[in-house]
């Protein structure tokens, strides 16, 4: 398949030309977890029937690989909308649509070739391609409908904490982050709609935050490119390798550091995508998928790796930032070490690791200094902390919310000129709780 555009999508294509992938059963899949080994085979994606999505995902917690359930195998599939559906409810609300034209050098700047425009410009632009700017996406829809997670995965209690959290937080008397989140309106939901024009691609790019992405395919056929590796770091070396302006790499090199495998989507199929994966869509019709994120307690430590990988290289995502990230995941820490139930939760060695890289992500986006701009003093581990966390009897609620917690009363983010000193100040006092809890 030849196409126009960057370097990179032919690339992308003629690796997948080249490596088809190595589709799997569930069973062989869950073999493969239980040899000891890294539960991991560079170009597999394990074909998987819903119940054993479930099974796969509630026992070894985020997959390792791909889970693909084909649309024949989806038997709960009802498609909730369609284009022509999500338009006429788009035109209803009137909120602008942010579209991004296809034809972009990789990394550049979203500001040149991203634009706010109405639900009938943008009607009209999809219907009728312009050839100079090329196919279009749409991102960051909106619409009258909630997407559902997948019948597969919802009601997975591991799955639900990141949400919990960033929905229902109202820590230190109805303040902490419910608070903060009315005040900020912080995009924290996990669920998202995309819908792509026939003949455009996404930039390669991992959903941040390490976050296990669900795809579910409502119209259209869609090709999911996903990039698949072995080596440590490999999302940042492909990028490395691939620098504008910078020569194409040799196919041998390119193969060695991981390959591209194509995954179809057609109406009704369902994807779920491990954390951290670097995929590059390519719409071949015009295309519209619903998805849901999650992040697992067992995966928490995987989570905040990725998270200071994205500081450091921010070409590794195409999401914003999640304010409410850092204050999640020290609620998240205080959580772990009572090891409230009904989660589940890592060992105290990966806690401890988890700790060490929350402090490591506080200083990359704070700099470790209070306020006074002094350096914060490291914790004394053999200082206890002076705050308990009550424990929660699961017994006495249906929900598997946590019970509030003691901690801050953030107060609302402020006007964007603003932002930076409002993060600034946040990361002083997250660091200070950090100390106080001997973190």
């Amino acid at each position: 398949m030849r196409v126009s555009g960057p370097r990179y999508v032919q690339q992308v294509l003629d690796s997948c030309a080249r490596n088809p992938g190595l589709p799997i059963s569930a069973e062989r899949y869950e073999d493969i977890l239980n040899s000891g080994g890294p539960g991991f085979v560079e170009g597999h994606f394990a074909v998987c029937r819903l119940e054993e999505v479930r099974h796969i995902v509630d026992t070894y917690g985020a997959p390792k690989v791909p889970l693909l359930v084909p649309a024949e195998w989806n038997h709960e599939f009802r498609r909730t909308q369609d284009i022509r559906q999500l338009f006429q409810s788009l035109r209803f609300f009137g909120q602008k649509i942010e579209v991004q034209y296809a034809y972009r050098p990789l990394m550049c700047t979203l500001d040149d070739l991203t634009r706010k425009l109405d639900p009938k410009d943008v009607e009209r632009c999809f219907a009728d391609e312009d050839a100079k700017m090329g196919p279009i996406n749409l991102l960051d829809l909106d619409s009258n409908d909630d997407n559902p997670v997948p019948t597969c995965i919802a009601g997975l209690v591991d799955l639900g904490l990141y949400d919990d959290l960033a929905r229902k937080g109202g820590y230190s008397g109805g303040g902490g982050l419910g608070r903060m989140n009315r005040g900020a309106a912080l995009k924290v939901s996990t669920s998202f709609k995309i819908c792509g024009q026939a003949g455009v691609f996404s930039e390669p790019h991992g959903d941040h935050l390490g976050k296990i992405t669900s795809v579910l395919d409502q119209q259209g056929d869609k090709l999911w490119p996903v990039f698949s590796s072995m080596v440590e770091d490999a999302s940042v070396k492909w990028f490395a390798q691939n620098k504008p302006g910078s020569p194409p790499p040799p196919t041998e090199d390119q193969d060695k550091l991981g390959i591209w495998i194509p995954i179809f989507l057609e109406p009704g199929t369902l994807l779920i995508q491990p954390p951290g994966t670097i995929h590059a869509p390519y719409s071949l019709t015009d295309v519209y998928c619903t998805g849901t994120m999650h992040i697992d307690t067992r995966g928490l430590l995987t989570s905040i790796k990725q998270a200071i990988i994205e500081l450091g290289h921010p070409e590794v995502t195409n999401d914003e930032p999640e304010h409410s990230y850092m204050s999640c995941m020290y609620h998240a820490a205080k959580l772990w070490k009572e090891r409230i139930e009904p989660y589940r939760w890592g060992t105290g060695e990966e806690r401890a690791q988890f700790l060490q890289k929350l402090r490591e992500y506080i200083d990359l986006t704070g700099k470790g200094k209070c306020c006074n701009g002094k350096k914060m003093p490291k914790a004394d581990p053999k200082k206890k902390s002076q705050t308990p966390v009550p424990k929660m009897d699961p017994s006495k609620s249906k929900s598997h919310t946590p019970q509030p917690l003691p901690g801050l009363v953030v107060p609302p983010l402020p006007e964007p000129a603003k932002e930076a000193t409002w993060f600034h100040t946040q990361n002083c006092v997250f660091n200070k709780m950090l100390v106080q809890e001997g973190f």
